[in-house]
């Protein structure tokens, strides 16, 4: 393996680890923070477990609020300011719920959750729906997202000249390059290719 070759896996490597600390942070986020809230101050009105369905809004399940009610999509994942949820919760348009505000920290970690995606990894309402208990923290469920689950290895493509590439990604770099009728720039220096892994990975 040549030195490039393992500047790059180290970056890859390195790069894939982020991403799945990220999703188990964003899930216990949600089971720490979110859903004991929907539980005790939501259910009662919007879960199928509800004598009425208030505003046929359904919080119990992540395809449930995705469906949204009778006022279309209440959360927006990434963009909390347009929910439809955080006007109700902060009193602006309905007041959710209506025998009393959340907390501002409760509002603040609904603003948090929604702008960071609505991690949710709650099964679909039904008989197969599943509860979890305030203190478990389903990390196998939430991994079964597609985001989050381990990439697979693609067939390499079709190249014109099988002879330039070095590892399994110059295929692919280069397969794009024949797309767009474009050649490969003369190869970088070691130093130059350190230069641009430091700037790479610290910014």
């Amino acid at each position: 393996m040549t030195r490039a070759s393992c500047f790059i896996l180290f970056a890859l490597t390195v790069a894939g680890r982020v991403p799945a600390a990220r999703a188990d942070n964003a899930i216990e986020f949600f089971e720490k923070k979110i859903r004991p809230v929907l539980v005790a101050r939501c259910y009662k009105c919007h879960s199928a477990e509800a004598e009425k369905v208030g505003g046929q809004l359904l919080l119990d399940s992540r395809e449930a609020w995705r469906q949204g009610g009778e006022s279309g999509a209440a959360i927006l994942p990434g963009d909390a300011g347009k929910s439809l949820l955080m006007e109700a919760l902060r009193y602006e348009s309905l007041e959710m719920p209506p025998d009393g505000k959340l907390s501002d920290q409760q509002i603040a970690d609904f603003d948090k959750w929604i702008q960071d995606g609505a991690v949710d990894p709650r099964n679909s309402g039904g008989p197969d729906h599943q509860v979890l208990d305030d203190d478990e923290i389903d990390f196998a469920a939430g991994r079964q997202f597609w985001s989050f689950r381990v990439p697979v290895e693609a067939a390499l493509p079709e190249i014109s000249n099988p002879t330039w590439p070095q590892n399994r990604i110059d295929h692919f770099v280069l397969a794009k390059l024949d797309q767009h009728e474009l050649a490969p720039s003369r190869r970088a220096a070691p130093r130059t290719l350190v230069r641009r892994l430091s700037v790479g990975l610290t910014g």
